[in-house]
């Protein structure tokens, strides 16, 4: 009977297609490549990282000798402020909970990467240009606080942005251009 439901599964569902296979290693690759891209040659490199194995190798592949000092903070540790990790933790939090392509167990799951990726990029556009820095500070965006633009964006000024309707290969500044009056 087992085997019987088991045909029956295939016939109706397709084959199984099984564990995705992890592509974490791949993209840590990719993401050292650009950081090594945009980090000034002759700078000494700090890193600050949680105690994935692959980090180290990578980060020598990529940096070799320019690595002042690689500090690997343990998963497990608080997040809260103290932790050197905070930042970053909350930033990906954050984006967990703003992109609705992220969220499991929802009609809005990405199918493809490239989707994800342009929904993401969205997020990182208003989040860096149109959303208040903080409830205290709500006439500034993260944008303005690194000379990038003159004024937070509305809404509408978002959406006259030019997006691409390819994956971002590269740098997205080289694909998207910003309305001129920012």
């Amino acid at each position: 009977e087992f085997l019987g439901q088991r045909v029956l599964d295939v016939a109706l569902n397709g084959p199984a297609q099984g564990p995705r296979p992890s592509e974490s290693r791949d993209k840590v690759d990719r993401c050292f490549a650009v950081l090594k891209r945009v980090h000034a040659p002759d700078e000494l490199l700090q890193l600050v990282t949680d105690q994935k194995k692959t980090y180290p190798i990578l980060a020598k592949k990529h940096f070799g000798a320019r690595i002042a000092a690689h500090v690997q903070e343990s998963s497990r540790r608080a997040r809260n402020p103290a932790n050197p990790l905070f930042a970053i933790n909350h930033t990906l939090a954050t984006l967990r909970d703003h992109v609705s392509r992220l969220v499991r167990r929802t009609w809005a799951a990405s199918k493809r990467g490239a989707a994800l990726e342009c929904h993401a990029w969205v997020f990182v556009a208003w989040k860096n240009y149109a959303r208040p820095i903080s409830n205290r500070l709500r006439r500034i965006s993260a944008a303005m606080m690194l000379g990038l633009a003159k004024r937070r964006l509305a809404l509408a000024d978002l959406l006259r942005w030019r997006w691409p309707r390819v994956a971002f290969a590269s740098a997205p500044s080289a694909l998207f251009s910003a309305p001129a009056s920012i």
